[in-house]
């Protein structure tokens, strides 16, 4: 899934910025734009083999260290996927819930989930609703949700985008005229991202799910997987 994928790609990142080049290095090049590269350390294939799981697991730890130095916690329990399906019931703001689909994964020592669930109104606008867990990372990862830290209020003549409140959560909506696109996300507890989306349908539908969800419900799951 996207999303996760995503975080994915900033841990990977993370770790090859702590491994700071480690492996190889370029050494010249020529007209043709070739290059040669030779090995840095110990060219001995015995040496090397007892050299690289090392490098990896300093390259992790640093990582980490990393992580926790800018505040993010490495050893949070994310609730599993099936447990965040719970808040997208078959029936949910009077609309039926068409397919369901969700995911947890990990990657050094930290785990991500998300549950996703479509309706489907009377007028057959279908609206796709995730809830995504960001464990540890929980607000250092908002470049899922950028809005989360500003206040944005724009509007032209296609449509409109603005941070706001909804059921006591900073909220974000974004609707577009020329694609019928509707977005409407929250932040629960600093550490949720719920977030729901439609094409030529009422925004005020999404809204109304989010309403509806149980999201209290998650701060108690949080605190479950930490006692």
């Amino acid at each position: 899934m996207k999303n996760l994928l995503f975080l994915f790609l900033t841990l990977s990142t993370l770790t090859l910025i702590s491994c700071g080049g480690c492996g190889s290095k370029t050494t010249g090049s020529s007209d043709t734009g070739n290059t040669s590269t030779t090995d840095k350390g110990n060219t001995d294939p015995a040496s090397a083999g007892d050299e690289a799981p090392k490098n990896l697991t300093e390259a992790m730890e640093e990582a980490k260290k990393a992580m926790k130095e800018a505040g993010l916690k490495t050893d949070v329990k994310t609730i599993n996927f099936r447990e965040l399906q719970k808040l997208l019931p078959e029936k949910l703001a009077g609309m039926e819930r068409i397919s369901k689909s969700g995911e947890t994964a990990g990657a050094m020592g930290m785990n991500f989930s998300t549950a996703k669930a479509k309706y489907k109104d009377d007028e057959g606008a279908v609206y796709e609703m995730e809830i995504i867990d960001t464990g540890g990372l929980g607000m250092g990862i908002m470049s899922m949700a950028a809005w989360s830290s500003v206040t944005i209020d724009k509007e032209d003549e296609n449509g409109y985008e603005r941070t706001t409140q909804l059921n006591g959560y900073k909220a974000y909506e974004k609707f577009r005229k020329n694609s019928g696109r509707a977005e409407v996300s929250v932040i629960p507890h600093n550490r949720f991202v719920v977030k729901g989306e439609c094409r030529n349908c009422k925004i005020e539908n999404l809204k109304k799910i989010i309403k509806e969800m149980e999201l209290d419900e998650l701060k108690d799951m949080a605190a479950e997987g930490e006692s």
